[in-house]
């Protein structure tokens, strides 16, 4: 495997860790974004077209209704761990995550390490104008970003617009494909067009990330998100829109996990080696 992350002073890297199940979910344990970062290089140098993708709250309680949506999670190379949340639920269960790693903690570093790699990127998502709303941000800030293409994300009720946005992925042969439809369209979508997705070498859904470096969503400082408080930031703002996700979904979730195998016995943590956490998968079409 390539040295991704080398010199003196640099965090360690590990991009193959331990992983832990949540609810028959596996989720690799990243020490810093650094080692994500190098799976995601690793990957691409995979055959075939590679899926990392995470899991917050909110996901694996869709998951939990939506068995389209576990499965599709099962077949990811790579999951990582997005919000504080997922990592008290290993506490809870007997495992360790180190750190939540929420896309947009590190986009704008994405977008330098990949440039740095002559990794391109293609952006499909957001409401129309937000993935050239974010091209802007990224001549102004990262003029080095290697993005080769951007469309927005409602696709999904017009066949032409879609067959559009596939024939531009298509043209420009990105190496990386961020998907930001939110959870489960975004999965749903990348499940439904895997034949027409088949020559990218990594495919990864980020939900809502271009809306915060865009003016679409206000992000929640910092020390709120360490704390595990971005819920409460986000609830704050948008009650009406996020009761049902967190003051019903959030309880939901850690009852399952403190229910444990009494009710569903599903989420014992265990460690697994580099095949299991999805190093020998390939993400294929059917």
């Amino acid at each position: 495997m390539t040295d991704y992350a080398s010199g003196a002073g640099r965090a360690f890297v590990d991009p193959f860790p331990p992983c832990h199940r949540i609810e028959e979910i596996p989720v690799a344990a990243f020490e810093n974004v650094e080692s994500l970062f190098q799976r995601m290089l690793h990957e691409m140098e995979q055959p075939g077209t590679r899926l990392m993708t995470y899991l917050n709250i909110h996901v694996a309680n869709v998951a939990w209704r939506e068995k389209k949506l576990k499965e599709f999670l099962q077949q990811a190379h790579c999951i990582y761990c997005d919000g504080m949340g997922i990592c008290w639920g290993a506490g809870f269960s007997g495992g360790y995550l180190p750190a939540r790693l929420p896309a947009a903690d590190w986009f704008l570093d994405f977008f330098r390490t990949m440039a740095r790699h002559g990794k391109s990127v293609f952006l499909l998502g957001g409401k129309p104008g937000v993935p050239e709303r974010m091209l802007d941000v990224l001549n102004e800030r990262l003029p080095e970003h290697t993005v080769v293409g951007t469309h927005h994300g409602y696709i999904h009720r017009n066949a032409m617009v879609e067959r559009w946005a596939l024939r531009q992925i298509h043209r420009s042969r990105p190496d990386i494909l961020v998907v930001g439809f939110g959870t489960p369209l975004q999965e749903f979508w990348i499940e439904k067009r895997r034949d027409e997705l088949k020559e990218v070498p990594l495919v990864l859904p980020l939900g809502a990330v271009m809306d915060y470096f865009t003016g679409e969503e206000v992000r929640c400082p910092r020390w709120m998100g360490n704390m595990g408080l971005e819920w409460l930031y986000r609830f704050g703002r948008q009650p009406g829109r996020m009761f049902g996700r967190y003051v019903i979904g959030n309880p939901w979730f850690f009852s399952r996990l403190l229910l444990g195998g009494a009710w569903i016995g599903q989420t014992r943590p265990i460690a697994l080696s580099r095949t299991e956490s999805g190093g020998g998968r390939t993400f294929q079409a059917k």
